[in-house]
């Protein structure tokens, strides 16, 4: 069952920490060297796959998007940034492109399930429980089913004001938001100190709370360091999640989210709305990179979005909902430098009339592979419980090195 932060803070016997920090989420006495790491980035809205990784090599896609259009690689101010001669990355997220030079990036394109009803809310729902509704739906997140059977004693943390679906079970969970409290003065927390003295159980938590208190406060410190003059509250995020996981005595498994991405209208081609939120998703993720640290090479980095955008540009030059989309899989061990999946065409069958982009990789099976590779789930228990009624292929993409 997931927890809010003051069940947290007290069931875990570090009800301490949350009056030396309030709300924050840090574990005493859990280091684990080396352990892996995994943060999830959810993008609500309906990101638009086809303009974050432009298939410029298409021809059809100049035609359908003349006025949201990213100019080809070398083609003047605001171009693509060039992938692999057929794909470009959108010039707002140039931010990710050294990832992908240094082969830390991974694309999945043409990705999604294999219809989608074009409802915001369903379809966030089947991606964080890990299946097409049905009468017996689901109400547990994959997330939380996958790191229950591994290390269900250590939370799952997100950076949100309450626990997104994807991260709610049985295994605990924790979130996290900015507090608008006071902090606790150097005076009043020895004043706690003392009342323990003489009971050696609280003693020894309220020194473990300490230590938590003192890797919190460095974590917020480097974080608004690196906040400063930025205005993305998903940048201040990443960049604390980052150094929070970095911390031996941090989670192993994060949560974060960026909302923002229906863009029916005003979408704009290389600069624009797009742009705008492009270019924070990248930033941030740059970010929660440089906050990790070492502890980068033991992590993976899922970003996805419930759906994609339609390959037609509508009248209001925007994008409405669609089916594939992109997916962004990035980390120390990604075999990355690569876009992945079969590229299914934009004009060939029905695609192009119906104004959608085919899926030809399945979401959850990509979901599988990183949690089967990077994490060692079981396959069978991935295929029964975790994602149980869509029918995905064994996931062999080849997305990490280990």
């Amino acid at each position: 069952m997931a927890m809010d932060r003051r069940q947290f803070m007290l069931g875990s016997g570090l009800g301490l920490l949350a009056t030396a920090m309030p709300g924050f989420p840090v574990l005493a006495n859990t280091a684990a060297p080396g352990r892996r790491r995994l943060v999830t980035v959810m993008l609500y809205g309906g990101m638009d796959g086809l303009a974050a990784v432009t298939p410029y090599g298409d021809i059809a896609m100049a035609q359908a998007r003349r006025g949201t259009t990213i100019p080809r690689p070398g083609r003047g101010p605001g171009a693509g940034l060039d992938l692999d001669g057929f794909f470009s990355l959108h010039p707002a997220m140039a931010a990710l492109k050294p990832h992908y030079d240094r082969g830390h990036l991974a694309i999945v394109h043409a990705t999604g399930r294999s219809r989608s009803n074009g409802s915001h809310f369903l379809c966030q729902d089947e991606v964080q429980i890990g299946m097409q509704h049905q009468p017996n739906f689901r109400t547990d997140g994959w997330l939380n089913r996958a790191w229950g059977v591994l290390e269900g004693d250590r939370p799952i943390l997100s950076m949100t004001r309450r626990v997104p679906l994807i991260a709610r079970g049985s295994a605990p969970s924790v979130s996290y938001s900015k507090s608008s409290l006071p902090d606790v003065s150097a005076q009043d927390y020895a004043r706690v100190a003392s009342l323990y003295e003489s009971n050696p159980k609280f003693q020894a938590a309220f020194r473990e709370a300490g230590v938590a208190r003192e890797i919190a406060r460095k974590a917020l410190a480097e974080a608004r360091a690196k906040s400063r003059g930025k205005k993305s509250e998903f940048f201040a995020s990443a960049a604390l999640a980052g150094r929070i996981l970095a911390s031996p005595y941090g989670p192993s498994v994060c949560c974060l989210e960026m909302r923002g991405w229906d863009h029916h209208s005003a979408q704009g081609g290389s600069t624009g709305l797009f742009a705008n939120y492009a270019r924070d998703l990248a930033t941030g993720l740059d970010a929660l990179v440089e906050g990790l640290g070492p502890a980068f090479e033991q992590t993976v980095i899922l970003v996805f979005s419930e759906f994609g955008r339609t390959v037609l540009e509508n009248g209001s030059k925007g994008t409405d909902h669609g089916w594939g989309g992109v997916f962004f899989v990035l980390g120390g061990g990604v075999n990355g430098g690569k876009v992945y999946g079969r590229w299914p065409g934009l004009v060939s069958g029905a695609t192009f009339a119906k104004k959608q982009l085919d899926v030809t990789t399945n979401q959850f099976a990509v979901f599988a592979e990183v949690m089967r590779d990077h994490l060692s789930v079981d396959e069978a228990y991935l295929a029964d419980d975790v994602f149980p009624t869509d029918r995905w292929r064994s996931p062999n993409l080849g997305l990490l090195r280990t």
